[in-house]
């Protein structure tokens, strides 16, 4: 993984876990149209890919890619050696591929390939293209990493952009309906741009820590402030850092 565009994503040894409320309470004051957040007259907030591509760690920029929902889309043949390998049964769940990342046998060159395609899968699926049920894989993010070089080039930091401003016109459309709401695309992306650009928000972590999403990773709660009362001189402009998150194994 050490020449992935994802290989600082996987060496935190937090779980990735978002803090839904406050997700919720941002959302209130999110414009969709303007793609913005407006808490008040004079305060508004609006952040851009390079602001993602800091937070992950990764380049700003790459080539379109658009994700296609297909009858096609089938877990892949070395997927279904694994499962056999590691005796799971039945449909292929997270907490499987999990398993199976952490004890797979890497002993030759498919097998890097395989654990590759496996942990990009499980980085794209669960942290940057998050769906409302986190339990199941999805058929269709197994098209992505059929070829490693392709996916390598892709403009993660636009599809988590669009990705982010899609969920939020989303949970912002819903949440006058009765029921539960799941913020989609990639929260805890979103949660460390809010970080880094709150400071009033941001939680007692250390200061600098290489990328900005790992530090707050053990410390997800963030102080509680009344947001329709933001003054201008506590959103920050864009802050320049570096990268992220998981600990499974390094190959």
């Amino acid at each position: 993984m050490e020449n992935s565009v994802f290989y600082k994503l996987v060496q935190d040894k937090y779980p990735w876990q978002c803090f839904a409320p406050m997700d919720s309470a941002l959302c209130k004051f999110y414009d969709p149209i303007n793609q913005c957040f407006v808490f008040n007259d004079k305060t508004s907030l609006r952040f851009c890919t390079k602001e993602v591509a800091n937070v992950l760690g990764i380049k700003d920029g790459g080539d379109p890619y658009k994700f296609v929902c297909s009858k096609d889309n089938k877990i892949p043949d070395f997927v279904e050696t694994l499962k056999k390998e590691h005796s799971v049964q039945g449909t292929l769940e997270i907490k499987d591929l999990r398993l199976i990342l952490q004890n797979m046998k890497v002993d030759d060159e498919e097998r890097k390939v395989w654990f590759k395609k496996l942990m990009s899968y499980y980085v794209v699926d669960q942290l940057l293209m998050c769906s409302s049920n986190t339990k199941i894989v999805r058929k269709n993010n197994w098209r992505v990493v059929e070829d490693l070089e392709t996916f390598e080039k892709i403009n993660w930091a636009k599809i988590v952009y669009d990705s982010i401003h899609e969920a939020l016109g989303d949970l912002k459309m819903k949440m006058d309906t009765p029921g539960e709401h799941a913020f989609k695309g990639a929260p805890l992306v979103f949660e460390a741009i809010m970080f880094e650009r709150i400071s009033s928000l941001r939680p007692s972590v250390s200061q600098f820590v290489d990328p900005p999403m790992q530090k707050y990773m053990s410390q997800r709660k963030s102080k509680w402030l009344d947001l329709a009362k933001l003054g201008p001189e506590v959103v920050q402009n864009q802050r320049m850092s570096f990268n992220v998150i998981f600990v499974l194994r390094i190959v």
